[in-house]
């Protein structure tokens, strides 16, 4: 996605100089349904949810659909 007006590039150019190595820069790091199942079965349900109020207690409930790619 090419940014389509001068603010916008100025605005990328003022992040790049910003942070000069690796901008834009994702490493993909394979992972399978049970790490992902693993990791959620391990929350502590005491600990409170975050901005989204997504509680620990919900992430169990639904990690077969969450861990599910």
């Amino acid at each position: 996605m090419k940014p389509s007006t001068n603010t916008e590039r100025r605005r990328i150019s003022i992040l790049k100089d910003s942070f000069p190595e690796n901008f834009l820069s994702r490493k993909i790091i394979p992972i399978t349904e049970a790490v992902v199942n693993s990791i959620i079965h391990s929350l502590i349900p005491t600990k409170s949810s975050g901005y989204d109020d997504i509680t620990s207690e919900i992430l169990k409930a639904r990690a077969s659909l969450i861990s599910h790619p």
